[in-house]
């Protein structure tokens, strides 16, 4: 890399607080939760290129959308089960490569080693990875 060339800039993760994140996915039935792990996986892939967690999202949503129709269509409980369980699995593989950017991402900017809890991922996804968004965020 010569004198005149700069490191690729990277914008700052997504700044909504997280508390809004949690109230809007109340009121939208968790269809906000959808839209905001899509930007956050939008963002971890402009940080980490060959971040998987928008493809993830995307296939999640879909098996959702799915097991929603099967559902219309009264297909029966076990498929209809196996596409939701299956989506859930989708999205947390999803969310957890959104917390390794976030984490790779908090490292970089800090200059010490951050570890994100896998447990709390699993069950908060999208606004435990936000909180760490906004504590970074707070730090630039």
């Amino acid at each position: 890399m010569t004198s005149n060339e700069s490191a690729p800039v990277v914008p700052p993760p997504p700044g909504l607080h997280w508390s809004f994140v949690l109230i809007l996915c109340v009121v939208t039935l968790g269809l906000f939760g959808y839209v905001w792990a899509i930007v956050q996986a939008v963002w971890a892939r402009k940080f980490y290129r060959p971040s998987k967690a928008l493809s993830l999202y995307i296939v999640a949503i879909a098996l959702e959308a799915a097991g929603s129709i099967l559902e219309v269509l009264h297909a029966g409980v076990p498929i209809q089960a196996l596409f939701q369980v299956a989506a859930a699995l989708v999205a947390t593989f999803g969310a957890f490569s959104v917390k390794d950017s976030v984490a790779d991402y908090t490292t970089s900017v800090t200059g010490t080693p951050t570890y994100l809890s896998g447990l709390m991922t699993i069950f908060l996804g999208e606004i435990y990875l936000q909180y760490h968004m906004n504590r970074v965020l707070a730090r630039v």
